[in-house]
């Protein structure tokens, strides 16, 4: 019976865009809650949360309870999400150089509006031609929730996208930008993977670097915070839901950047 339960469930979470790893896992997490045969209320949801106190478990049932319209009624316990070890990411000087490189025009295009906007591979790769406004340089995005974020490019990137997809490909409306001869995103993810290896010109190690495309929302992150360090300002330009979420991407680099520059600030009061 859960079964025809779980294909329903994983129906209604195809709307959020959500990356495949993460698709998997809460369907893993729900499936294994509704294997336990247990009624659906706060207190066994709660006891579910408590015996594996994860974040991506509290975060899969919010899910299932907003497709069973029970989000309001029923409160999940908090999780405390343990502190990541900061890892060593590349600069956006670095990514910045690997994309001048690259000869394949699609592509190139592809990881210069992640470069830009700091957009999530599965929010590029659904990007259609309407999102776009040529004229404004702006790009609305639907984002990991089911949201909207408008993004300003600079002219030239959006000039750039205009010449490709409207000119040369003579790409409209609801015409995907990137791989549209691809039936879903996640196909088109695996067409992107394989042309990243075609790429003659980059050594294997900077093909992996770009092959991880969080890379570049990253790499954002940390500039936009060392840029205003207002990281509020940095959550909402990026479309976190949470602060805590925004934090958990600035590196140990970051960190020690905003510190030299408070001791500047504090040998520039103190003469």
């Amino acid at each position: 019976m859960f079964c025809e339960e779980i294909k329903k469930f994983s129906e209604y979470l195809n709307q959020y865009q959500l990356a495949e790893s993460t698709f998997k896992l809460y369907i893993v997490v729900v499936n294994s809650f509704l294997s336990k045969k247990k009624e659906l209320t706060q207190e066994t949801l709660n006891k579910f949360i408590k015996k594996r106190p994860r974040l991506y478990i509290k975060r899969a049932l919010q899910y299932y309870l907003k497709y069973k319209k029970l989000d309001k009624e029923i409160e999940l316990i908090k999780v405390r999400v343990p502190a990541r070890r900061p890892r060593a990411e590349p600069t956006r000087e670095q990514l910045k150089s690997i994309i001048d490189k690259i000869q394949d025009q699609e592509v190139k295009l592809f990881f210069e509006l992640l470069y830009n906007t700091g957009a999530r591979a599965s929010e590029a790769l659904n990007i259609k031609v309407k999102d776009l406004d040529f004229i404004a340089s702006t790009l609305t995005l639907k984002v990991k929730g089911g949201y909207y974020r408008q993004v300003k490019l600079t002219v030239e990137l959006a000039n750039e996208l205009k010449i490709y997809t409207v000119e040369e490909l003579g790409k409209l409306g609801n015409e995907k930008v990137f791989f549209s001869n691809c039936n879903s995103s996640k196909v088109a993810y695996i067409i992107l993977r394989r042309r990243i290896k075609t790429l003659s010109n980059l050594s294997d190690s900077e093909k992996d670097l770009i092959k991880k495309t969080h890379s570049f929302r990253r790499a954002l992150i940390n500039h936009l915070f060392i840029l205003t360090s207002n990281i509020r300002l940095v959550q909402k330009f990026i479309g976190h839901k949470s602060i805590d979420t925004t934090s958990t991407y600035l590196s140990e680099k970051t960190d020690k950047e905003l510190v030299e520059e408070a001791n500047k600030l504090l040998r520039l009061y103190h003469g």
